[in-house]
């Protein structure tokens, strides 16, 4: 099973995105923002270097309560290793723009094709090893 955590505040967008991984065999987590997401509120993460939590981390930038740079801070600080992960928005700063690509983050710009994101994922699924046990957390989706 591969599984994705999509972060996003827009729900259109946030579906559309779900839709995808679906699509492509993902068990996928919806979040409105990170506040709900188990990555961000666990003290730690159950990534244990052999075991990830998630393949695949789909986030906004800017969401109301929380945006991407803090819920990246917090993932890592709670020892998250996954390590797909791709930011996306409308207005970007360089500052963001230099974190995010520290951080090894992939970087999409709002409106973005979905067939963007499906090169991006076929990327992603062709280095990883896809077929490693994902660890538990207490995943639920948000309902809106």
């Amino acid at each position: 099973m591969k599984r994705a955590v999509v972060i996003e505040d827009d729900v259109a967008l946030r579906k559309a995105l779900s839709a995808v991984l679906k699509r492509r065999g993902y068990e996928v987590y919806e979040f409105s923002e990170p506040k709900f997401c188990p990555i961000y509120f666990n003290q730690t993460c159950a990534c244990d270097g052999a075991h990830v939590c998630t393949n695949i981390i789909l986030t906004d930038l800017n969401m109301p309560n929380t945006g991407a740079l803090e819920f990246l801070q917090k993932k890592n600080l709670n020892g998250c290793k996954v390590e797909n992960i791709a930011v996306m928005s409308a207005v970007w700063g360089p500052k963001e723009i230099e974190t995010l690509r520290r951080l090894g983050c992939k970087i999409f710009e709002k409106p973005f094709k979905m067939s963007e994101l499906n090169a991006w994922l076929q990327e992603c699924e062709s280095q990883a090893d896809f077929h490693h046990h994902l660890s538990d957390l207490e995943w639920r989706s948000q309902q809106d």
